[in-house]
Formats: structure tokens, sequence, C-alpha cells
């Protein structure tokens, strides 16, 4: 199941699938930023780097060497200490794990976070027995290539 460019993820994200996520993320985040400045994409907006950025100016500038019109450019953005106090991020991922992230979706900027306290030692003790099953697999499959 696809919703908007993401794949619904299974239960946990993790590896792969994660980095993926981040990278699709990323891409969506440079498309937006492009739309946002009227800046292209590829030599312009994927080609930044962080010196470029002056967090005390609140500006993004492009040297006249960077942009295909030879031109120098120059975002100003605004500083937001108001969201610092959100939870933007989790209120997405929660969506996006749920199947259910949208572009038009409502967002708070609220999240309940889970308080349930974890089995560590249950954790632990699912960890030792895939240990155990893959040490397991690993001998037999030896046994097999010598003959045994």
């Amino acid at each position: 199941m696809r919703v908007g460019r993401f794949r619904t993820p299974h239960a946990r994200a993790g590896g792969e699938d994660l980095k993926r996520v981040r990278a699709e993320i990323g891409c969506l985040a440079a498309e937006h930023f492009a739309l946002l400045t009227g800046w292209r994409l590829q030599n312009e907006v994927l080609s930044l780097t962080w010196d470029v950025v002056d967090w005390e100016g609140h500006t993004i500038r492009i040297a006249q060497a960077g942009t295909k019109s030879g031109e120098a450019r120059l975002f100003p953005f605004g500083a937001a200490p108001e969201l610092l106090a959100t939870e933007y991020a989790h209120e997405i991922w929660k969506l996006y794990e749920a199947g259910r992230l949208q572009p038009e979706s409502p967002l708070t900027g609220r999240f309940e976070h889970d308080r349930t306290e974890v089995d560590v030692a249950g954790v632990l003790d699912l960890i030792e027995d895939e240990r155990l099953l893959a040490e397991e697999r690993q001998r037999r499959l030896e046994e097999a290539a010598a003959g045994v």
C-alpha cells in the first residue's frame, strides 16, 4: 500500500527501511524548499551546504557561480523559536507508521508519548533466543557443507 510517496511500513521501521524513509523525507524537504524559493532543484537546492546558511542573519545564499542565471540568490528565513515547544516530528512519524500520512493531514504540533514501561528483560530474552537460533542455523549450514 502506498501513502503519498511513502510505502506503508511494517510494525517498526529499522535498518534499510529507516534509511530509505529518511532519504525520502529529505527529498520531499528539498522539493518543498525548491518550490518555496523558486530555486532550481538539481543545481541550486541539492548542492546547498551548511556553510551557505547565515543563522544570525537568517539567510541562505547561493553565489553567482552556483546559479544558472549567473546571479547570486538570497533567501531570508525567520527564526521560529516557538516551534521548539512542538511535537510535529513525533506526530508526523506516528501518522506515517499508521499509514495515514497525507499531504493534507491536519497537524496540531501535539503528541501523546507512550509512557508504557519497557520489559527490558523480555527484550533481552528475545534477542538471546534469536542469537541461539542463528548459531544453530549456522552450525547446520556448516555441517551440510562438510557433508556431515
